[in-house]
């Protein structure tokens, strides 16, 4: 994800994150042997903050029963995200274990899919000739 974020490849049209950690500076108190240089460069957060314009149109999928790190990174992203007013699309599992799509069997996970199905429709049908 971040290295998407960081150059965005002049053919990628969309971007679809399942339960991504957007955001390393929350993850820096749990793994101290981070350098601030790591944090800095890897941290989607990060390039969202210093490239807002070239995010490309994007659908990031939460498992509400994932590790805390992950979740919170997720919310930190997208309210930045809101804040820039870059559409950022959100969808969540609220029941769903992190690789809820692999390990839960059900109608939620099976909507997510079709959802991000559409999504890449959506994008890849509307892209400009040559993406």
């Amino acid at each position: 994800m971040t290295a998407l974020l960081q150059t965005v490849p002049e053919w990628l049209t969309c971007v679809a994150a399942y339960y991504p950690l957007m955001d390393m500076y929350g993850l820096a108190s749990e793994l101290p042997d981070l350098s601030p240089e790591t944090v800095r460069q890897y941290s989607a957060m990060n390039h969202l903050k210093s490239n807002p314009a070239n995010v490309p149109p994007m659908l990031v999928v939460k498992a509400g029963l994932d590790r805390p790190f992950f979740n919170d990174s997720i919310d930190r992203f997208m309210q930045e995200a809101t804040n820039q007013r870059i559409p950022v699309e959100l969808v969540t599992h609220p029941d769903g274990q992190h690789a809820f799509d692999l390990f839960n069997d059900d109608e939620v996970s099976r909507k997510i899919i079709r959802n991000t199905l559409s999504f890449f429709k959506l994008h890849l049908e509307t892209a400009p000739a040559g993406k």
